[in-house]
């Protein structure tokens, strides 16, 4: 993934740099080694396909990271977190823990994994545009694999950025959605 990338630097994302896109895009930073913008490339509901200008690809559902190809370690969901609703953030009763499953195909090395989620709502973020941030636990059991996930929801129901843990081996993924 290497688009506009700055190995260990950031890329600053201000009112010029979002005025110069065409598309709506994405920051993503993995790990501390790779900053990388990837553009829409097609949307369905809530179903986005991002892609950098080496053709990595990263399918987001509402904000969560369903598959990636062209990574060095990929993940792709089998089943059950496929479709997240809007509506999941939007109408969530933060007095509920929402609860799911999921089983997901893991690459170098191949496995298949099931995985175990909690939703919690935290609260409104002033200091991230007043967004409503969710926190996902999630717990792989026997492979010893779990920790937090977190997802930043703007007024309007999008996620404007999410913090995922998706793989065993690669580092954590922080993802900024500019929306044009």
């Amino acid at each position: 993934m290497c688009i506009r990338d700055s190995y260990g630097r950031d890329i600053i994302v201000d009112d010029e740099f979002y005025k110069a896109q065409n598309y709506s895009f994405a920051k993503i930073k993995i790990g501390r080694s790779l900053v990388a913008i990837a553009v829409l490339a097609s949307a369905n509901n809530e179903k986005y396909l991002w892609v950098s200008q080496d053709g990595a690809r990263i399918y987001t559902n509402n904000g969560r990271i369903t598959e990636t190809l062209g990574l060095q370690y990929n993940v792709r969901v089998i089943e059950g977190i496929k479709d997240i609703k809007k509506s999941l953030f939007v109408d969530y009763n933060s007095a509920e823990i929402y609860k799911r499953s999921a089983l997901l195909e893991l690459s170098n090395p191949h496995a298949i994994i099931s995985q175990e989620f909690n939703l919690t709502e935290k609260g409104i973020d002033n200091e991230y545009f007043n967004s409503m941030l969710y926190e996902e636990s999630f717990n792989s059991g026997k492979l010893a694999f779990s920790g937090t996930n977190y997802y930043w929801v703007d007024p309007k129901g999008r996620v404007i950025k999410t913090e995922q843990n998706i793989h065993p081996i690669l580092p954590k993924i922080i993802i900024e959605f500019y929306y044009k």
